[in-house]
């Protein structure tokens, strides 16, 4: 079951990319899972008003699939994450992201939705992983640099914010 955005995450977002410049033109779209995790929907505004791109995230910790595929490091390093940080009680995993539109790439767009997806987890007890946590996942090298760049606490692939924890 989903539910409209929760407006922390949508104003979060939408301060955070007008900062950069990058809201002219465009349009989002924000929704909040109520197991855990949001999607973001860019439009462009102008001209060709197909989709921009897409932002997808949502908890995992209840996904055998998950469970029974996850990479050997990448479960061993959440079993520390949880013992460094007793609040943490889940994790969530970026199931999906692109930037269809090439003015979006290379401006921070992207590192301010990871951030605001970590902050968001964090909120939630959750700490962050990419997708290719997951022995069927995969992250590019573009969204690996972005990984690099929003800062937070990190063990192995794992971020999280632990002033914003509960």
């Amino acid at each position: 079951m989903r539910r409209r955005g929760r407006r922390n995450v949508a104003v979060e977002l939408e301060r955070s990319l007008r900062q950069l410049g990058l809201t002219a033109g465009y349009a989002l779209t924000t929704e909040t899972f109520d197991h855990g995790g949001f999607s973001v929907h860019i439009f462009k505004t102008t001209g060709d008003t197909r989709d921009a791109g897409y932002f997808r995230a949502s908890d995992a910790s209840g996904d055998y699939a998950w469970q029974a595929g996850a990479r050997p490091e990448c479960a061993e390093t959440l079993s520390q994450v949880k013992l460094i940080e007793p609040r943490i009680r889940s994790f969530w995993l970026v199931r999906g992201v692109a930037l269809y539109d090439k003015k979006l790439q290379g401006r921070g767009f992207a590192t301010t939705i990871y951030k605001v997806l970590m902050d968001e987890a964090s909120r939630h007890g959750a700490v962050i992983g990419p997708h290719d946590c997951f022995k069927l996942g995969s992250t590019s090298s573009d969204a690996k640099r972005v990984w690099n760049r929003i800062g937070g606490k990190a063990h192995g692939p794992w971020r999280w914010n632990p002033a914003l924890l509960p």
